[in-house]
Protein backbone atom coordinates (compact mmCIF):
# COMPACT_ATOMS: atom_id res chain seq x y z
CA UNK A 1 0.00 0.00 0.00
CA UNK A 2 1.08 3.37 -0.52
CA UNK A 3 1.61 5.28 2.99
CA UNK A 4 3.60 8.59 3.73
CA UNK A 5 4.76 8.85 7.31
CA UNK A 6 5.55 13.19 7.90
CA UNK A 7 7.72 13.50 10.58
CA UNK A 8 8.15 17.07 11.91
CA UNK A 9 11.35 18.28 14.01
CA UNK A 10 13.20 21.69 15.12
CA UNK A 11 16.59 19.23 14.64
CA UNK A 12 17.03 17.22 11.14
CA UNK A 13 18.80 13.57 12.34
CA UNK A 14 17.99 11.35 9.50
CA UNK A 15 18.70 7.54 10.08
CA UNK A 16 21.11 6.33 7.30
CA UNK A 17 18.64 3.54 7.11
CA UNK A 18 16.22 6.11 5.42
CA UNK A 19 17.82 8.64 4.16
CA UNK A 20 17.25 8.08 0.48
CA UNK A 21 13.65 7.66 1.20
CA UNK A 22 13.00 10.93 2.32
CA UNK A 23 12.55 14.10 1.20
CA UNK A 24 13.22 17.04 3.87
CA UNK A 25 11.42 20.38 3.24
CA UNK A 26 12.78 23.45 4.98
CA UNK A 27 9.76 25.50 6.75
CA UNK A 28 10.80 29.26 7.32
CA UNK A 29 10.13 31.26 10.73
CA UNK A 30 7.51 32.95 11.33
CA UNK A 31 7.53 37.03 10.41
CA UNK A 32 6.92 39.64 12.47
CA UNK A 33 3.77 39.96 10.97
CA UNK A 34 2.78 36.33 12.30
CA UNK A 35 4.49 37.32 15.38
CA UNK A 36 2.24 40.19 15.96
CA UNK A 37 -0.65 38.14 15.22
CA UNK A 38 -0.10 36.02 17.90
CA UNK A 39 1.00 37.94 20.41
CA UNK A 40 -2.26 39.99 19.51
CA UNK A 41 -4.21 36.32 20.40
CA UNK A 42 -2.90 36.67 23.71
CA UNK A 43 -3.12 39.98 24.77
CA UNK A 44 -7.43 39.87 23.89
CA UNK A 45 -7.07 37.71 26.73
CA UNK A 46 -5.28 40.19 28.86
CA UNK A 47 -6.77 43.32 28.33
CA UNK A 48 -7.82 46.26 30.80
CA UNK A 49 -5.59 43.51 33.16
CA UNK A 50 -2.15 44.15 34.95
CA UNK A 51 -0.67 40.92 32.82
CA UNK A 52 -0.62 43.47 29.51
CA UNK A 53 2.70 45.02 31.12
CA UNK A 54 4.93 45.59 27.81
CA UNK A 55 2.10 44.99 25.19
CA UNK A 56 0.13 48.03 26.66
CA UNK A 57 2.03 50.51 24.12
CA UNK A 58 2.81 49.74 20.47
CA UNK A 59 6.38 50.21 21.26
CA UNK A 60 6.09 47.45 23.98
CA UNK A 61 4.23 45.30 21.82
CA UNK A 62 7.10 46.12 18.63
CA UNK A 63 9.88 45.18 20.98
CA UNK A 64 7.97 41.69 22.15
CA UNK A 65 7.70 40.71 18.66
CA UNK A 66 10.94 41.96 17.99
CA UNK A 67 12.07 39.41 21.12
CA UNK A 68 10.44 36.90 19.57
CA UNK A 69 11.77 36.17 16.59
CA UNK A 70 13.97 33.98 15.32
CA UNK A 71 11.71 31.36 17.47
CA UNK A 72 8.41 29.48 15.97
CA UNK A 73 5.34 30.37 16.82
CA UNK A 74 4.82 27.39 19.60
CA UNK A 75 8.16 28.70 21.16
CA UNK A 76 6.94 32.32 20.88
CA UNK A 77 3.88 31.38 22.22
CA UNK A 78 5.62 29.92 25.56
CA UNK A 79 7.73 32.50 26.20
CA UNK A 80 5.14 34.95 26.17
CA UNK A 81 2.93 32.46 28.58
CA UNK A 82 5.76 31.75 30.43
CA UNK A 83 6.42 36.24 31.05
CA UNK A 84 2.40 36.03 32.42
CA UNK A 85 3.30 33.31 34.51
CA UNK A 86 6.43 34.79 35.99
CA UNK A 87 7.37 36.60 39.22
CA UNK A 88 6.51 39.93 37.25
CA UNK A 89 3.27 38.09 35.92
CA UNK A 90 2.82 39.86 33.10
CA UNK A 91 4.38 40.76 29.52
CA UNK A 92 7.92 41.70 29.28
CA UNK A 93 10.64 41.64 27.08
CA UNK A 94 13.36 40.78 29.52
CA UNK A 95 11.68 38.02 30.40
CA UNK A 96 10.49 36.74 26.83
CA UNK A 97 14.34 37.04 25.11
CA UNK A 98 15.56 35.21 28.58
CA UNK A 99 13.46 32.43 27.60
CA UNK A 100 14.83 33.04 24.05
CA UNK A 101 18.24 32.29 25.64
CA UNK A 102 17.19 29.31 27.08
CA UNK A 103 15.69 27.60 23.57
CA UNK A 104 18.66 28.51 22.33
CA UNK A 105 21.25 26.89 25.10
CA UNK A 106 19.31 23.90 25.07
CA UNK A 107 19.66 23.56 21.39
CA UNK A 108 23.86 22.51 21.53
CA UNK A 109 23.96 24.83 18.22
CA UNK A 110 24.63 28.30 19.21
CA UNK A 111 25.18 29.98 22.35
CA UNK A 112 24.06 33.63 22.90
CA UNK A 113 26.20 36.53 23.78
CA UNK A 114 24.94 39.89 24.75
CA UNK A 115 26.33 42.42 23.52
CA UNK A 116 28.61 44.75 25.66
CA UNK A 117 29.72 47.24 22.41
CA UNK A 118 27.53 49.72 21.13
CA UNK A 119 27.59 52.12 17.83
CA UNK A 120 30.12 54.22 19.71
CA UNK A 121 32.67 51.22 19.60
CA UNK A 122 32.41 50.39 16.21
CA UNK A 123 35.19 51.32 13.91
CA UNK A 124 37.11 54.41 15.05
CA UNK A 125 33.27 56.32 15.16
CA UNK A 126 32.85 59.04 17.86
CA UNK A 127 29.77 59.71 20.07
CA UNK A 128 27.56 62.19 18.77
CA UNK A 129 28.66 62.44 14.86
CA UNK A 130 26.23 61.09 12.81
CA UNK A 131 27.03 58.41 10.92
Amino acid sequence: TRKNVILLSPVMKIPPEVEKDMAVLDWDLPQRDEIRGLLDDICKDYVGTEHIGDAATEEGRRHLVDAALGLTLLEARNAYQKSIVSPKKRLDVVTVLSEKKHIIRKSGILEYYEAQEGLDDVGGLRPGIPV
